[in-house]
């Protein structure tokens, strides 16, 4: 394959991992052995077929889902002696006239496995705690923060005052005509305005950090309970990234 057929591989891989993940999947594939003998791309083929040999691939696959899917047996591949004739001359031959061998595999059925209602009733005040608690973080810092702002717009506008009256000179901030005009404001509000959305943003890396931690120590059955109380079909995935959107 070309490195271009590589990448979109990649690509396709990475975005069925995604899919996987959020959609709180866990798969397992079937042993079914090697499905495409031919011979090996590898080799030289103008040396002919005398000095080639027959290579093997796992190429054809059955993904299922344990928990609620025991496999209980699969057809014969390669591998097995009733394919010896296959594994010499290659497919498609006269006796399997296609490049690749059929798979099957036989499942019993089970009930989907479920949290106990006391489990789920624990897991969600969990849930509630500590979405609370990040709620609770956020609007303290953001209070503190509009107060030290508060404060300082308050000395700002004071020593404003006071400088004008000693000079008798008007406010900066009117015009001949009694307009105000825009003025920049200080430094130190410029530089708490920019303390203030550091603080927040990592206040938020470290509750995102925290919720990822906290998904990631759930079960699979624990996953799919908390997934199911989001509104709006909001995924675990998107409620580690940025919370809930009513809270």
């Amino acid at each position: 394959p070309s490195r271009e057929q590589m990448q979109r591989w990649d690509e396709l891989h990475a975005s069925v991992t995604k899919f996987k993940h959020s959609h709180l999947l866990t798969l397992k594939r079937i042993e079914s052995g090697c499905t495409r003998v031919a011979y090996d791309h590898d080799e030289d083929p103008s040396t002919g077929t005398s000095g080639r040999s027959m290579a093997q691939w796992k190429l054809d696959h059955i993904l299922f889902t344990p928990s609620t899917l025991v496999p209980m047996g699969t057809w014969n591949t390669l591998e097995d002696e009733e394919h010896s004739h296959s594994r010499d001359v290659g497919l498609p031959n006269e006796n399997v006239p296609t490049d690749h061998l059929p798979i099957a595999a036989v499942f019993e059925r089970h009930p989907h496995p479920q949290l106990s209602e006391g489990s789920k009733e624990k897991l969600l005040q969990l849930l509630t705690k500590m979405e609370n608690a990040h709620e609770m973080e956020l609007k303290t810092k953001n209070e503190e923060m509009h107060q030290e702002r508060v404060a300082l717009e308050k000395n700002f506008v004071l020593k404003n005052v006071e400088g004008s009256t000693k000079s008798n000179e008007p406010q900066p901030s009117q015009t001949k005509k009694g307009k105000k005009k825009s003025v920049p404001p200080p430094p130190e509000i410029i530089q708490h305005i920019r303390r203030s959305r550091a603080m927040i943003k990592q206040t938020k890396a470290e509750q995102q950090a925290e919720r990822m931690r906290f998904i990631n120590e759930r079960t699979i059955l624990e996953r799919m309970v908390l997934q199911n109380s989001f509104e709006g079909n909001l995924t675990c995935t998107q409620w580690v990234d940025s919370g809930r959107a009513d809270k």
